[in-house]
């Protein structure tokens, strides 16, 4: 398969290899758990704290601009809510699964590297087949 070439497929294997480290880490799923809830502050509400603090005095005003967009772009996911309550445990448990069908994918996705080589060698292996029955002489191909 010409897209899945082995630069494709060894970062495949790396991207297995941290799904399943992080499926099976413990200090993840205790940090998960640990962690518990947590509140999350709307950056545009803290962008607008800290510019009426002075912190961006000494910036220029293109800068400013630049760290404006930045917080409203990022606040857009708080839809003018002040904080957002985050639940790690029940993202964790959530994840899970997802990651258990992203590694049953990406298993299909390299098996898929074996087949072509398989049918290429049982072609190659019926046709050798075929070409010595027909310099045997055994078969009617004349």
């Amino acid at each position: 398969m010409e897209w899945l070439n082995k630069d494709v497929f060894g970062r495949l294997n790396v991207l297995q290899a941290d799904i399943d480290r992080i499926m099976h880490d413990k200090a993840v799923s205790e940090n998960c758990r640990k962690l518990g809830y947590v509140c999350v502050e709307n950056p545009a509400a803290a962008f607008t704290r800290d510019a009426r603090a002075g912190r961006f005095d000494g910036i220029s005003d293109e800068a400013y601009q630049v760290l404006q967009v930045n917080a409203e772009g990022t606040a857009l996911f708080w839809r003018d809510r002040q904080d957002i309550r985050i639940d790690y445990r029940d993202l964790y448990l959530r994840l899970i699964p997802l990651l258990a069908e992203a590694l049953s994918v990406l298993d299909r996705m390299l098996e898929m590297d074996r087949i072509p080589k398989e049918l290429q060698y049982d072609c190659e292996a019926w046709t050798r087949r075929f070409t010595d029955i027909k310099d045997s002489g055994e078969g009617a191909y004349e």
